[in-house]
């Protein structure tokens, strides 16, 4: 009993009614750091209003809940004094946010806040009053990634990218992440380190893996259950873990998450008894019905499967995890390479995950699996297609449901003639803040975009010389340019991704690419110590030299050997 007085004593403060400083928990404990800046923000603004029109005689900026009036005069001021990040003007959006915020502060320092009938008045006045005072109505676009969009993005990716990332791994860890976006359709930060809760090194673990080994259709299939213990709203409440399942795909390898977590798995040495892609082919399928299991390390399960790099190269850290802030502006700059007009994010998979499970699922079963508190919450999903094939409803025909998806997604503001941001090709040498440079080539795109010349020219109309370009021609026929000179010249030394993009693209259509043959060259990328190797201000001449800016010098590309000091 000695060991629980305290707990005894607060039990008998409750029980005779001294309850308030029990249940009241303050808001930098439970909120987000991205919610408490945005907190901070609204803090400040009223103590500012506060000091502009405080009356004679009046307190501080806390001493008492403000009346409508006074809360209607802060909005309008906010109006006046702060500006909105899309039109200039903040919009209705902002201002009620601020509302529900001011509420939340009065709230954690008195124990009471705005009245519920009051609340909805002020609600009114921002949606009423103040538009026509000038705030703004405008919202930011809400692409939509449709799984045939985000097909065609990892097909540039592998297959079309010329952009050297410091690191072969991390063209495979975004590869690995945009597939867990399209299959689960979750929040970034529910499987990597989340902006709003920078410095926890939390997401998927290795021990939150259980891979196990079946009988399917009378061959061996592997699948895995991912436990997400990170799901907004639900951080560190075990009951409401919940689990999701990838499986190997045997038809569309490119498309395989299996595959390329397997080849992490084997390159972190993760796996107990397995150490190369060699060893799986000893695996037998078991009996129907039976499932074997392949076990985590135990020195491996709690390390992160994505994780950053320790520097320029330098090869992968070994304990800290990749982050939102890293992968967003990665998947953006990857789109604007894949010649996207609109910006690829993860929430544009998730939208498009969102609406499959609009037309297949329950409400409640597409309320769990999105992570919502409420149903409501999904109408914010919804971008401005309303994507229903009315004509053919009307005239009783089949929908058209893929071209209607389409014509609504971001596959129609794709411009291969739109610029390119820094290090897209290979020919681009120099560094540049990767930051500074996105924002700046936001602005150069918007710019063409705005002109008559967007759009203008969207498909290819160079035929190829010769029938050894197979490649090209396929490339035509998506409507993207076909890989260049330089690039082709490239892979002939980059011989993992040349391997991976036969197996995944140019395969033979009755050739079924092996777990075990796709694994060796996956996880020869995904070794953490491995640097990419580049020759620095090399450019290609058009007699097929190699033009070294540094010597001065031409060498023949063919006589040049990986790993050379040239």
């Amino acid at each position: 009993m000695a060991d629980h007085v305290d707990e005894l004593e607060e039990i008998r403060r409750l029980q005779a009614g001294q309850f308030e400083s029990g249940i009241v928990i303050p808001l930098n404990e439970h909120c987000s750091r991205a919610y408490l800046s945005t907190l901070a923000v609204v803090r400040r603004a009223w103590e500012a209003f506060h000091m502009e029109f405080r009356q004679p005689g009046q307190r501080d900026a806390w001493s008492e809940v403000p009346n409508s009036g006074q809360v209607m005069a802060f909005l309008q001021w906010c109006l006046l004094r702060r500006q909105g990040k899309i039109s200039g003007k903040l919009t209705t959006t902002t201002l009620k946010k601020y509302l529900v915020q001011l509420n939340k502060l009065f709230c954690d320092k008195l124990d009471r806040g705005i009245s519920p009938s009051h609340f909805l008045k002020l609600t009114k006045f921002i949606g009423e009053g103040l538009v026509r005072k000038g705030a703004s109505q405008e919202a930011v676009a809400r692409p939509v990634a449709t799984p045939a969009v985000v097909t065609d993005i990892l097909y540039f990716l592998w297959a079309l990218d010329e952009h050297e990332f410091d690191h072969p791994r991390i063209r495979l860890q975004i590869s690995f992440s945009i597939m867990i976006l399209l299959y689960f359709g979750i929040r970034p930060g529910e499987f990597i380190e989340s902006s709003a809760h920078a410095g926890n090194n939390e997401g998927l673990l290795y021990k939150d893996l259980d891979i196990m080994i079946m009988s399917s259709d009378g061959r061996r299939r592997i699948g895995i259950e991912v436990v997400l213990r990170n799901r907004k709203g639900a951080r560190g409440k075990r009951v409401k873990d919940i689990s999701m399942l990838l499986l190997e795909d045997h038809e569309k390898p490119e498309l395989c998450p299996v595959a390329q977590f397997l080849a992490m798995a084997l390159a972190d040495d993760a796996l107990q008894d397995v150490k190369c892609a060699a060893d799986m082919r000893s695996i037998a399928a078991p009996p129907p019905g039976v499932f074997k299991r392949l076990r985590i390390t135990d020195d491996m399960k709690q390390t992160p499967i994505l994780r950053r790099l320790t520097g320029r190269g330098q090869g992968l850290s070994p304990d800290k995890i990749f982050t939102c802030k890293e992968l967003g502006p990665m998947m953006e700059a990857l789109g604007y390479r894949a010649a996207h007009r609109e910006r690829f994010m993860p929430y544009a998979i998730r939208r498009g995950h969102g609406a499959l499970l609009d037309r297949s699922v329950s409400g409640a079963v597409r309320q769990k699996r999105m992570g919502h508190q409420h149903e409501s919450q999904f109408q914010h999903y919804i971008n401005r297609f309303s994507a229903v094939d009315g004509q053919s409803m009307v005239l009783d025909r089949p929908m058209e449901q893929e071209i209607v998806d389409r014509l609504a997604s971001m596959a129609t503001t794709v411009d291969v003639n739109a610029p390119k941001p820094h290090r897209a090709c290979l020919t681009d040498v120099g560094r540049q803040d990767k930051r500074a440079g996105l924002r700046a080539h936001r602005a150069m795109r918007q710019e063409y975009f705005d002109s008559s010349e967007a759009f203008a020219s969207a498909t290819v109309t160079k035929t190829p010389e010769d029938d050894k370009s197979a490649q090209m021609v396929k490339e035509i026929a998506r409507g993207r340019p076909p890989p260049s000179k330089m690039f082709q010249m490239y892979l002939r030394w980059d011989s993992p991704r040349s391997e991976i993009i036969q197996m995944f693209y140019n395969r033979e259509p009755d050739q079924k690419a092996q777990l075990e043959d796709i694994l060796e060259p996956l996880a020869s990328i995904a070794c953490p110590d491995r640097t990419t190797w580049r020759y620095p201000r090399t450019t290609v001449t058009t007699d097929g030299l190699c033009h070294c800016g540094t010597r001065q010098k031409r060498y023949d590309i063919r006589s040049l050997k990986q790993g050379t000091n040239y």
